[in-house]
């Protein structure tokens, strides 16, 4: 009789790891599944807004609400460039995982540095007020102390949920960001009947706020202790700072920038139609950036110290992303009048062939966003700053030199050139993650 062959601890060690690999793709495929339906939920509401203040308020309605949504994001993007990414990024490396005490320090040095960044925000905006504020005159003036408190509701909201996407719940995660949209859009139509065009921005403001409640509820089991900063945790979250700075200043900053001259120069109803145009170009962006931030960002983090495994992973999901990009930017043109007349109204659709312009802009900018968050992820911020600059000062050069002579269409295809020349040196970036 043969004698049965026992299996050695190898054969133990090696289906311990195919099964923990088939788990881990169970639940990827599961955390995909979440993420897609939070992201198709939040581009449905922010289309829905668009499309409330397009029949309501016209052109004009349009571009003071990108212009808003504008001047928002630029603390936002401090506080979540700045801390919250750093607070995700080390998260996910093993050195750092978190202990209940590790934790504490992270979250707390999180939230008290985004309330400080908020608080130099706001000083900086009163000195430049006229820049800043001019076209919400009529909104700060009657709403200013609730307008501010509201400010620092977005702030919070906005760290709690990346407190759920760091932990990896990415359920409730997803649940949390789709709430601020549609709260936002139950707001503006339960009320549309009895609200300005500034009252319909704070509605809108503060619908987005309701998400916080959401996502205090959503962290209710989560044993969060709140101190001090922790030195540590500070110095490594200043080179973050640094490049929300950059994104804030060349990026952000510009647009608002020549958006207040698009408006001073071609007033408010033709800049809200290139608004139109650029806010389906912010919709499908949303998209995508998110899709990344929760799906691919966390991943690349993990994998930035295993040069080979991080190789391998890029060369499985670059491809993946560029097919799927050109094939939705395709659709986004070849439907564009459709697109447009469904998106806004009739008024919109003589300037659907605006997208000719911001379409490849796109693709170049998706693979500029890639790459930066590379960047990021192995905190090689003179890089990430170095793209930041190149972008504003080509697309501010080209604005003025080609609406000078195109009129307000000169601002697209400025973009588009900083874009395609921008994505270069960025490509040249990606080859020392791919050697």
């Amino acid at each position: 009789m043969a004698r049965q062959r026992i299996p050695n601890r190898r054969y133990y060690r090696h289906g311990y790891a195919a099964l923990k690999t088939a788990w881990r793709k169970t639940l990827f495929l599961k955390h995909s599944g979440f993420t897609f339906l939070s992201v198709i939920a939040r581009g449905l509401s922010f289309v829905l807004i668009n499309k409330f203040f397009a029949i309501y308020f016209g052109a004009s309605g349009l571009a003071l609400l990108a212009h808003f949504r504008n001047f928002l994001s630029l603390p936002l993007l401090l506080a979540g460039e700045g801390s919250y990414k750093a607070l995700l990024r080390y998260w996910s490396l093993a050195q750092y995982l978190p202990t209940q005490k590790k934790a504490a320090f992270w979250v707390s040095t999180a939230f008290w540095l985004s309330n400080i960044i908020l608080l130099f925000f706001l000083g900086f905006c009163a000195v430049f007020a006229d820049f800043f504020w001019k076209e919400f005159q009529l909104l700060f003036d009657s709403f200013s102390w609730f307008w501010l408190l509201l400010l620092f509701v977005h702030i919070w909201q906005l760290l709690f949920v990346s407190l759920l996407l760091a932990m990896q719940k990415i359920k409730a995660y997803s649940i949390a960001i789709s709430v601020a949209g549609w709260a936002a859009l139950l707001a503006l139509y339960t009320l549309k009947d009895h609200l300005s065009q500034a009252d319909a921005l704070l509605v809108y403001g503060t619908g987005q706020g309701v998400a916080l409640l959401c996502s205090l509820y959503l962290l209710r089991e989560t044993k969060l202790t709140f101190c001090f900063f922790k030195p540590e945790v500070l110095r490594l979250m200043i080179p973050f700072l640094l490049t929300a700075s950059a994104i804030v200043l060349l990026n952000k900053l510009t647009d608002f920038a020549l958006r207040r001259e698009a408006i001073l120069m071609f007033g408010e109803e033709l800049t809200g139609f290139w608004q139109a145009i650029l806010q389906v170009s912010e919709g499908y962006t949303m998209i995508f950036s998110a899709t990344f931030m929760s799906l691919f960002f966390p991943q690349v983090s993990a994998r930035i110290t295993q040069p080979l495994a991080l190789q391998n992973y890029l060369k499985k999901v670059i491809p993946l992303i560029l097919i799927s990009s050109l094939i939705g930017l395709g659709i986004v043109y070849g439907f564009r009048q459709m697109l447009t007349r469904a998106l806004y109204s009739e008024d919109f659709v003589a300037y659907a062939d605006w997208f000719l312009w911001i379409l490849p802009a796109d693709l170049s900018k998706f693979g500029i966003f890639i790459i930066g968050n590379l960047l990021l992820a192995a905190t090689q911020m003179k890089r990430f700053m170095i793209l930041q600059l190149i972008y504003a000062l080509i697309y501010i050069g080209a604005a003025y030199w080609l609406t000078a002579s195109n009129g307000i269409v000169g601002f697209l295809q400025a973009k588009l050139l900083a874009s395609c020349l921008t994505i270069l040196p960025a490509l040249y970036y990606l080859r020392t993650f791919l050697k």
